[in-house]
């Protein structure tokens, strides 16, 4: 059975896992929300990216040595903070982008002029009669 922790220490892994969490959430920000296939490869890179640094750090930096519940909830409220607060401002801001690439794909291209070809009137050359060839037999 693992050493327990004291109350101190269990503070410093909330807070340690805290900021993991906090750091899987700007992770998973960068990651895009539009498509259901990307969205699925972000969770799965971001829980196991999760899981091996909160098992990294039990193992490592907290006294107990082992993965403790109380590390997995801190972590995950530091995600669900960042998830609260900046995916809103994420979303406005890729709407706000697909709003003006919309915007410039409808624009009007200005149309180009027709340059001269030159001052001259071309005319058209109509197809001449053929001559009779000097050594033809019609």
């Amino acid at each position: 059975m693992p050493a327990p922790n004291l109350p101190g220490q269990v503070v410093q892994d909330l807070l340690y896992c805290l900021g993991l969490g906090v750091l899987l959430g700007l992770v998973r920000l960068l990651f895009p929300y539009r498509w259901r296939l990307a969205a699925d490869i972000a969770d799965f890179v971001c829980v196991g990216l999760g899981m091996i640094l909160l098992q990294s750090y039990a193992v490592g930096m907290s006294r107990a040595g082992v993965f403790r519940w109380y590390m997995l909830v801190s972590a995950g409220a530091g995600l669900w903070a960042v998830e609260t607060l900046f995916l809103p401002m994420r979303q406005r801001l890729d709407r706000k982008t697909a709003h003006r690439i919309r915007k410039r794909q409808e624009r009007p291209r200005p149309k180009r002029k027709k340059h001269a070809l030159s001052g001259k009137k071309h005319k058209k050359q109509l197809q001449k009669n053929q001559r009779v060839l000097y050594n033809s037999s019609v």
